[in-house]
Parts: structure tokens; C-alpha cells; sequence
């Protein structure tokens, strides 16, 4: 069996929890826990959570709410001018 970096393993485990609703509400890993969204990120390659709730927004449409706080990000997609 191989072993799995701890690192991917938590963002994995992240991403399972990642509602597919159309609306998401994401907590940085610092907000206070009154503050906690329906997703909260760890501080770990935070993009791979806000960008599975953008792809989710997309069809039909939705709203992906940033939680104030520090995110850890390199990059996101966000869709193109019309696209919904």
C-alpha cells in the first residue's frame, strides 16, 4: 500500500466536505469559530477548497462567500465575463 503525503491527505479530506450545493460560504482557517461557513479552509493549498465552490457556483449559478480572514492561495479560475 502506498503511503500518502499527510499534507494531500488533509486537503483530501477537505474537499469531501465540500457541499454541492449552488450557495457556499467559506471560513478562512483563522476566523472565529462564531464565524465558521459551511466549508472551512485549513491554511493548507486553500485554493483546491474555494476553487471546488466556484466550479460548483457555476451551474446553475450561485455565490461563493469569503469569510473574513487569511487564505493561503496560488491560484484560482474564475469563469470568463457571461458565463454563469
Amino acid at each position: 500500500m502506498n503511503k500518502v503525503d499527510p499534507q494531500v491527505k488533509r486537503v483530501l479530506d477537505a474537499l469531501e466536505g465540500i457541499p454541492t450545493g449552488k450557495d457556499t460560504i467559506i471560513a478562512a482557517f483563522d476566523s472565529t469559530r462564531e464565524s465558521k461557513g459551511n466549508t472551512d479552509c485549513d491554511g493548507v493549498k486553500d485554493e483546491i477548497e474555494i476553487q471546488r465552490a466556484i466550479d460548483t457556483a457555476r451551474s446553475p449559478g450561485g455565490e461563493v462567500k469569503l469569510k473574513d480572514g487569511k487564505y493561503h492561495v496560488d491560484t484560482i479560475t474564475f469563469p470568463d465575463n457571461g458565463e454563469k
